[in-house]
């Protein structure tokens, strides 16, 4: 049953043409700060780069796009569910299955280990614990000798790589990065956005990141430009 389960699921995932799409997004903060966005389309698999400079709605977007913030007004589909219209545990359970967010801030819980915060990751998202899993995903990205590790005890780059993990622990459909190379050198950058790429890849993952970072522009051919 679960293998016929696991068959289904990649079917349709494989079947349907754009992972990511929105149409008509607005949202306001209030009536001096408010955005009108672009839609969007992002095909299965597809790796996108969302530009824009500060001001521009970049991280707001992001968190409409994750389910983070409720739009004033427009849809956002993901796997074709309109996530606009969830709330509560049924978004909750759905963001959790479906999307890794990367945030420019890790907001790990400082009293767990990075095992113990991606387990939590896996219960958030109504999924059993599954530790080897979360191993084989550190050792991936070379962090496999930390998962005892309090995330304040973690390099600034291991922390990095910890968010990926967390990001990629339940096999989402959509990966959403929010500025993860605005702080880096040419070298880590190049580095960071390897492994974002490479594991998106690997997973069969859309792929979007979100940065005034010009130096990926050459990275990505679906690229979208937000203006202030």
């Amino acid at each position: 049953m679960q293998v016929y389960l696991a068959l289904h699921y990649w079917l349709r995932k494989i079947l349907i043409e754009n992972m990511l799409q929105s149409r008509g997004l607005t949202f306001s903060y209030d009536k001096h700060r408010s955005f009108s966005f672009p839609d969007i389309e992002c095909k299965t698999g597809e790796q996108c780069l969302l530009l824009g400079e500060s001001g521009s709605g970049k991280t707001t977007l992001l968190h409409v796009l994750g389910g983070l913030r409720k739009p004033t007004a427009g849809s956002v589909m993901v796997q074709e569910q309109d996530i606009t219209k969830m709330t509560g545990a049924a978004l909750d359970r759905f963001r959790g299955r479906h999307i890794g967010i990367i945030f420019q801030q890790s907001h790990f819980v400082t009293s767990l280990t990075i095992r113990e915060n991606l387990q939590l990751a896996q219960k958030f998202a109504n999924l059993p614990v599954d530790d080897e899993k979360i191993l084989q995903i550190l050792n991936r990205l070379n962090i496999g000798d930390r998962s005892e590790a309090k995330p304040q005890r973690l390099s600034v780059g291991e922390q990095q790589r910890a968010s990926i993990c967390r990001a990629l622990i339940n096999g989402p459909d959509l990966i959403l990065a929010d500025e993860p190379t605005s702080a880096l050198d040419d070298s880590n950058c190049e580095e960071v956005v390897n492994l974002l790429q490479d594991q998106a890849a690997r997973e069969g993952a859309t792929l979007m990141i979100v940065t005034h970072d010009t130096r990926l522009k050459t990275r990505f051919s679906h690229q979208i430009e937000l203006h202030s």
